[in-house]
């Protein structure tokens, strides 16, 4: 049987909503090199924190000054990814 352990951040502002992005190589060398913007995702700052929660690859419906609650849980049955 799985115990779930919760742990929860009340009402806190958000800060920040961004896209962070990298540019990948593709081809070339110097100034022939050719590179395509790649996304690792939509983070949010909160407010009082200078820490990016990674949200996911789709925006996220938040914006600044969104009020919001974290909650984290930890099973005893997770397994490592």
């Amino acid at each position: 049987m799985s115990r779930v352990t919760r742990y929860i951040i009340n009402d806190v502002f958000v800060q920040n909503v961004h896209e962070s992005k990298y540019k990948a190589h593709v081809s070339g060398i110097g100034d022939n090199a050719v590179f395509t913007e790649q996304s690792n995702g939509w983070f949010v700052t909160l407010a009082g924190s200078y820490e990016a929660l990674w949200i996911g690859f789709e925006k996220p419906d938040l914006k600044h000054g969104d009020l919001v609650r974290i909650i984290i849980e930890r099973t005893t049955d997770a397994k490592p990814i």
